[in-house]
């Protein structure tokens, strides 16, 4: 936050996951996902524990991206056209409806 990277201690987490999550970074041991404490993580390409992704890695790691945002979103990307079904404000129960039709 203070470098302007983030707005906010939350986004900040989101990031330092996401460079976690992509390889970019690790916890010293392990052992940690990313949390806003006072822990050590080490970039993976300076202690050489760095291995590039194959084209395979890369084409899974977007389609899990692709899945989470569709999933993640308010109003649903894909949407079906439901202009023949109608909501009834009044709803009866069925064995109402049913006794009252046998009377008439």
């Amino acid at each position: 936050m203070d470098m302007g990277e983030t707005g906010n201690p939350e986004e900040g987490v989101h990031l330092g996951q996401a460079l976690l999550e992509n390889g970019i970074i690790h916890h010293v041991t392990d052992k940690h996902q990313f949390k806003p404490e006072p822990v050590l993580y080490r970039f993976r390409y300076d202690d050489g524990t760095y291995h590039p992704r194959s084209d395979m890695h890369d084409v899974i790691s977007k389609g899990v991206r692709l899945f989470c945002r569709l999933h993640s979103l308010f109003t649903p990307v894909i949407r079906y056209e439901d202009n023949f079904l109608f909501d009834y404000s009044s709803k009866k129960e069925g064995n109402m409806t049913v006794n009252y039709e046998l009377i008439d």
